[in-house]
């Protein structure tokens, strides 16, 4: 299996104290352990979406970020497209593992489709869209129309 940094868009090394794996339908103490254990092991959490339709890995990460105030890797392998590559990165994923490693320019491609974005996350990446247009308004007056 090949692995996606999704920060750079280049291929990624093996984790290098181990994988410790997180259901999607891990229970709020299952997911404080979790991350206590990766904290103390130095592991990376994976989290595995049976179906690239299924969200709920997205909720987990973004939970482990906000919630658990976890900062290691966060791994998504199981069936994840170069669409969701975005999503990722913002709700807390570093790592994807793809079973084809020819789909790599897909991926970057993916990540470089946005730069801007509306609403925070539990990383953002993206610049925001409103406080770049506050930034182009000069004239206080422009501003209060604006709003």
């Amino acid at each position: 299996m090949a692995r996606v940094d999704l920060k750079s868009a280049s291929p990624a090394a093996p984790p290098m104290h181990g994988i410790l794996e997180l259901a999607v339908t891990a229970t709020r103490e299952e997911r404080a352990a979790a991350v206590e254990a990766a904290r103390e092991s130095g592991k990376s959490i994976a989290i595995h979406f049976a179906k690239f339709n299924d969200g709920r890995g997205f909720s987990v990460a973004r939970v482990l970020r906000s919630e658990h105030g976890f900062t290691g890797e966060i791994l998504a392998t199981g069936h994840t497209i170069p669409d969701q590559a975005l999503h990722l990165l913002r709700c807390g994923f570093d790592v994807v593992e793809m079973s084809d490693p020819t789909r790599l320019p897909q991926w970057k491609k993916s990540l470089e489709s946005c730069w801007r974005a509306y609403q925070t996350a539990a990383r953002n990446p993206l610049a925001m869209r409103r406080e770049a247009a506050r930034k182009k308004i000069r004239n206080p007056r422009e501003l209060e129309e604006a709003a």
